[in-house]
């Protein structure tokens, strides 16, 4: 191996052990879960077995052939077998009271063995995908972070993808997929352990007995766990290596063993040797080579790939050459060419999303029309990889219009609802024909209100007012909520304007929800109030729009208050309590 190459094998090799440390650390969490399982299932048959070891002996390879002969499912069958086999003493203890009663009962336990292991499976998937998605991103990462920095060439890439991770990983590149082996690995754990539970208990064994025996079977399955996540690991980054010196134009590649005591001959004739990355075979000349393989590849860079790789050396954003610093650190580095080159990550993404983003902008042009979306594929792709916020706000307006046809469905049964309130708390209904808000309006309102984690439901897409005189008003408002209240349905939120002396608008506002979880909104007004609020709808909406200077804006505000300034206050209206 060449002296001048041993630097950046010491770099590879290291980097080697840290995608092995996000292994290990998972391994670790999957064993603990095994622990766990094992001490559940322990714990399910601590009444089953016995106390105290039995005088008599019977071989474990006696009773394996008595249950392979009679089954499980009867017991009366085992105790036949044994009789015929000769073994007194071992019948003598089938026949004991109670005996059959809490085998049958043992029996039943074998599905809480089943579903735990089940369960079990899942979480060891769950934890090796996550593992194995890290290694992979950060592989592929690192490799041209290395390239990069071996060359001194900066130079454009694409961007990570998911594909690539769910294609990886659902190669079989030993015979089976990682999944695969997890779920078969697990059945033959459930089978061993219901297996060796009905033969410790026609045996006659002991709960410590049993306790080893549960405890030895999970220290081994955990162990091929640990092998699993470990190796697989190893092929995943790997692989991306494989994919990094493709994505620079590198045709080659040294295998590169670690040399201690713990390197396998297999690795070790490997060490040093040069090979095509198209021809890159797991376990035949690329790692890993066997089990907990902890060997790794180097880019092979002769003359005509760095004259190759030069030519690729142009930022894609300011089409110049770049030289990459050698002291550069991967953190600056990723800071700079996968984080901070938003314009050349958008055009990768676009080309390469663009099956997926053309199906994905015909289901929101359906929805939400040109105007709240682009006119074109090339412009919603430039907001969905330039725009964030943008884009952000588009997606919550899509959901949305699920809420807004689903209350325009419910609106009907709403209506009913509070036309019956109506008339039970003495209140007139007006304004019928308004009371589904504007399909506009509201995704206008997704649009001012959209913040992070925005819900993307607008309660007022259903609407309604009452009204009644100043002198019934507090009393007949109260009625209405209490009714409201009634029936599974419930008032969650009130707001009574008239003791805000900050806000000009006069009249109480709430949110109701019925029992069905359909929320809409009811004002409460007296007809002044409600006069005053048509005559200042129009400037509330102009100085919403924010595109008036702040004398405009003050003119209108005091236009505002000197119409509701002249509005009677209703009597009592202090009892209507906001809240919510």
């Amino acid at each position: 191996m060449a002296d001048k190459n041993a630097y950046w094998q010491e770099r590879r090799a290291q980097m080697m052990y840290e995608q092995m440390e996000i292994a290990e650390n998972a391994s670790n969490i999957i064993g603990k879960e095994y622990h766990k399982v094992a001490k559940y299932i322990e714990h399910q048959l601590s009444n089953n077995f016995e106390k105290a070891a039995k005088k008599f002996k019977v071989s474990d390879k006696d009773v394996l052939a008595i249950i392979k002969e009679a089954g499980v499912t009867s017991y009366q069958d085992i105790v036949r077998v044994a009789k015929n086999k000769g073994l007194t003493e071992l019948v003598e203890y089938l026949e004991q009271p109670g005996r059959k009663y809490k085998f049958e009962r043992l029996v039943e336990k074998l599905e809480n063995v089943q579903n735990a292991v089940d369960s079990l499976k899942k979480t060891e998937e769950l934890h090796t995908t996550e593992a194995l998605k890290e290694v992979a991103e950060s592989t592929y990462y690192k490799s041209i972070y290395e390239v990069q920095s071996h060359t001194g060439l900066g130079f454009s890439f694409n961007e990570w993808d998911d594909k690539l991770f769910e294609k990886l990983v659902t190669s079989k590149w030993s015979g089976k997929n990682y999944s695969s082996r997890i779920w078969a690995n697990g059945d033959k754990l459930a089978e061993t352990l219901k297996s060796e539970i009905i033969q410790g208990y026609v045996a006659g064994k002991t709960q410590d007995e049993m306790y080893k025996v549960i405890m030895d079977e999970f220290s081994t399955s955990a162990f091929n766990a640990r092998r699993l996540v470990r190796t697989e690991s190893c092929y995943v980054a790997n692989e991306m290596e494989m994919q990094s010196y493709a994505e620079c134009d590198i045709d080659r590649y040294i295998f590169i063993a670690t040399l201690d005591l713990r390197t396998s001959e297999l690795c070790a004739s490997h060490d040093g040797k040069v090979y095509y990355v198209k021809d890159a075979v797991p376990g035949v000349n690329m790692p890993p080579m066997h089990p907990f393989c902890r060997s790794t590849t180097i880019e092979y860079l002769d003359e005509d790939t760095l004259k190759r790789m030069r030519r690729r050396a142009r930022n894609p954003v300011t089409g110049k050459n770049e030289i990459v610093p050698a002291g550069m650190t991967y953190k600056d580095w990723y800071a700079k060419y996968v984080e901070g080159n938003e314009e050349a990550i958008a055009a990768a993404n676009s080309a390469k999303n663009v099956t997926a983003d053309s199906k994905q902008f015909d289901k929101y042009k359906e929805r939400l029309g040109k105007k709240y979306t682009a006119g074109s594929l090339e412009e919603f792709q430039k907001i969905k990889y330039t725009n964030p916020e943008k884009y952000a706000i588009m997606k919550a307006q899509y959901k949305g219009t699920g809420y807004y046809d689903k209350a325009v469905a419910a609106e009907p049964e709403i209506t009913k609802l509070v036309k019956q309130n109506a008339e039970q708390s003495g209140m007139k209904l007006i304004g019928l024909e308004y009371r589904v808000k504007d399909k506009d309006s509201y995704l206008d309102k997704i649009a001012r209100e959209y913040k992070p984690g925005y819900h993307y439901e607008v309660k007022d897409t259903v609407r309604y007012t009452m009204i009644a005189e100043p002198k019934q008003f507090a009393e007949k408002t109260l009625k209405s909520m209490e009714k409201f209240g009634e029936d599974g349905n419930k008032v969650c939120q009130v707001k009574n304007l008239w003791l805000n002396k900050k806000n000009p608008y006069n009249g109480v506002n709430t949110f109701v929800q019925d029992s069905k979880g359909n929320k809409f909104e009811v004002q409460y007004h007296t007809a002044d109030s409600f006069e005053a609020k048509q005559k200042a709808h129009k400037m509330y909406e102009q100085i919403r729009k924010g595109e008036l200077s702040s004398i405009e804006m003050r003119d209108l505000s005091l236009e505002m208050k000197k119409i509701f300034d002249s509005v009677e206050t209703p009597n009592g209206i202090e009892r209507v309590k906001s809240y919510g």
